[in-house]
This record gives C-alpha cells, structure tokens and sequence, in this order.
C-alpha cells in the first residue's frame, strides 16, 4: 500500500530528484529490518537517499511529515508514505471499524501546492491502545477513561496552540481533518473546536475505516484533492498526544492532478465476505495444497534480482533495443552479448495477453489468476492478478 501511494504521489516527479525517504506505520511486516529501502527499491529511488522509518504510535504518519518538514526547510526533497494493516480480534469493535490503507506526500521547495503556516505538537503518556511484541490484535482500555483523559484534553490544546501560532481562529479554516476513533467521538469533537459538519473531512469508517496511521494523511490528501487556493486546512492527529499542522493551499494546486487519488481509490474498492477476509488475515488457517511446498528463495539469489522483481527493471539491447523482462544478458533477436541498459517497466502501460484461473492453488481469494501482459515499448511479464474477478478480465 505505501508503494502504490507513493506511485501516487510521484506521479510527474522524477524519482532521481528524491533525497530522502520517511516511512511511518504501526504493523511493519518485520520487527528487525527496515522497510523502507524495500519501499525505496520498489520506486527506484536512488541508493543514495536518506531512508528512515517511525512506528509505535498512531500519530507517527504526522510525526513523519513533521520530521520531514525539516529536511524540506534545509532545501531536501523528501518522500513521506505512511501505511498500517491493523488487526482487531474477531466480532470485536476494533475488527468492525478497522480498515487498510495508505498516503504518501513530496515535500519540497518545486511545485508546492500548500505550505505550512504553523505546527505544534503534544506528549501525553496515557495507556488506552496498545499492542504488545507479542500481541497479534490491537487491544484498548475503558473507552470513557481514553476519550476524557486523553484524546479530548490533547486535541483541544494542540488545536488552541496551533491556530493561535497561525494568527488564527477556527472561522478562518476551510477544512478540519481530524483522526478519531469513531464517527461519534469525530463528530462531537468538531463541533467542540468550533466547525460545522460542512467544514469537517469525512472520517470515511462506512467506506474506509480507520486507517492507524495513515488515518490523518490520507484525508489531507482526500481534502487537498478537493481545495481552492487561499484554502487553510487544519490537520490534527492522536496517539499519546497530538500532532496538527495549519496549512495554505497555493495558486498550484488548480494544475495538481494525482494519477488515482483517494475519491477514484475508494470507488474502485471491492466487497469480500467475512470468510475471505479471515483468510486474507491469516486468522483462519486454510486446508494446505496436496503438492509440495514451494522452495523459498535464497538471500543471495533474492538479492540479484531485486532490481526486476521489486522495480520492475527490465534490460534493453543497445543495438537493437529489444526489451527483454526479466533482464538477460544474451539478446535473443540480435544474440549480442553483454551490451545492454537497464530499463524500467513501472511507468509503461501494457496489455493483457492472454490469463489463466487456477481453481487448484490453495489462494487467500480463488481463483488464482495468472496472466501475460505486453507492455509498450517491449517487454513481457508473467505474473498475478488482484484486485479484480475473473469475470471482469479481457484481452487487450
């Protein structure tokens, strides 16, 4: 998910121009490995970049953009995604309200389409949501003890400290993007700060969910999508404290068009029923296929190809430009050796070909599809297909 925000956000940016790369989210897949250069490899970043990454806290997707700032205000480029895939235990609250899903945002000082008036941010130790090392669900306290000791004192100090270094007041806000726990909490402490239902983001539980740390970014992004210039937008998220920001769109954000942005995102979604989702979880453990199990790939060999696996880096030939996916060093129309450039993939369009279902394979979401896409340009790509239903896919 943090892959394709930043695909997102990097849309009519040259990856090479990026000096820095600010990860944020509660559920890295590893607990000692850094995923931001597996981000940073994905996008073909330089390797030279400045990779970092932030956790522990649902507010840690502002904190990033917050430490980010910084590198921008020293003449940086910097790449911020933030992204989390929390768990909720079964027939719980948490499982009913928790969804997926990610933003990402370029900072820089080249074809702004906001700046920042003013930051603040808060430090409250309080314990009401936490998951420990060994914990696969997210576990909360009281939900009285959390709102009336926490959320509520820190949102509205943070707000109060943060419109009054910006000269302002709550009239003065076009938009409110507040993260919240639920619909309720999100509604009551809008109108507490002093905003109208119209002036308020949507906190999009019926349609999203609560999306951990990318919660407050992917609605700014949402609201950005949306803005005029002149518009101010005030950010505020929460985890053991707060983080809010002020922010003025620019006269460069009437040209700003992202390549699917959050509205497109959220009408391409598609309904799974709750067996499927158990299965996409891994809570529900499914009847093992009746073939041996596939070898795991060595580190080394993992390694060689991560250029085409993670970047989608094909090789082209130099004297005949032939494509060939994944890179070989033979040419297999010229049979030149050894005189080849690499070429990436990522940004091609391409066709399907040809697609298979495979009802046999054991699939968190059968059938498996598999399927040969053409891109433009050259170049052929054997891969698997999601998102989507058998019955939607066609040639071409």
């Amino acid at each position: 998910m943090a892959v394709a925000a930043a695909l997102d956000a990097l849309a009519g940016v040259d990856p090479k121009s990026i000096d820095a790369l600010a990860f944020a989210t509660t559920t890295a897949p590893y607990r000692e490995k850094q995923s931001a250069t597996t981000i940073a490899a994905a996008l073909d970043l330089p390797a030279e970049i400045r990779t970092s990454e932030t956790g522990g806290t649902l507010r840690c997707g502002t904190s990033a953009l917050l430490g980010a700032l910084d590198s921008a205000a020293a003449g940086r480029r910097v790449l911020v995604t933030a992204a989390d895939c929390r768990l909720g235990a079964p027939s719980g609250a948490n499982e009913q309200t928790f969804g997926d899903g990610a933003a990402a945002f370029v900072l820089g000082d080249q074809g702004v389409i906001a700046n920042v008036l003013a930051q603040a941010s808060l430090a409250r130790e309080i314990v009401e949501t936490w998951r420990d090392a060994g914990d696969p669900y997210v576990r909360n306290w009281e939900e009285r003890f959390g709102l009336t000791q926490g959320y509520g004192p820190a949102v509205a100090a943070v707000a109060k400290q943060v419109l009054k270094d910006a000269g302002l007041d709550a009239k003065g806000i076009a938009k409110l993007v507040l993260a919240a726990p639920s619909e309720k909490v999100h509604g009551a402490t809008a109108k507490s700060l002093g905003f109208a239902p119209d002036r308020v983001a949507s906190l999009l539980v019926d349609r999203v969910g609560v999306v951990g740390c990318a919660s407050a970014p992917m609605r700014l992004a949402g609201a950005l999508e949306t803005a005029k210039p002149g518009d101010r937008i005030l950010v505020i998220d929460y985890g053991e404290g707060a983080d809010a920001l002020v922010i003025e769109v620019t006269d460069a954000v009437a040209s700003f068009r992202p390549r699917q942005g959050l509205a497109k995102q959220i009408d391409a979604r598609r309904e799974i029923d709750y067996g499927a989702y158990l299965r996409w979880r891994e809570s529900l453990e499914m009847e093992p296929p009746r073939r041996p199990d596939p070898r795991r790939p060595s580190a080394p060999a993992m390694f060689r190809n991560y250029g085409h696996n993670l970047g989608l880096k094909a090789s082209r030939c130099l004297k005949c430009a032939t494509v060939q996916f994944p890179p070989q060093r033979v040419c297999w129309k010229c049979k030149t050796r050894d005189e080849r450039e690499p070429y990436a993939l990522r940004d091609k369009p391409a066709r399907l070909s040809t697609f298979t279902a495979d009802n046999l394979t054991v699939s968190p979401d059968p059938p498996e599809i598999s399927a040969v896409i053409d891109f433009e340009g050259g170049g052929r790509m054997i891969g698997n297909v999601t998102d989507t239903k058998l019955e939607d896919l066609r040639v071409g």
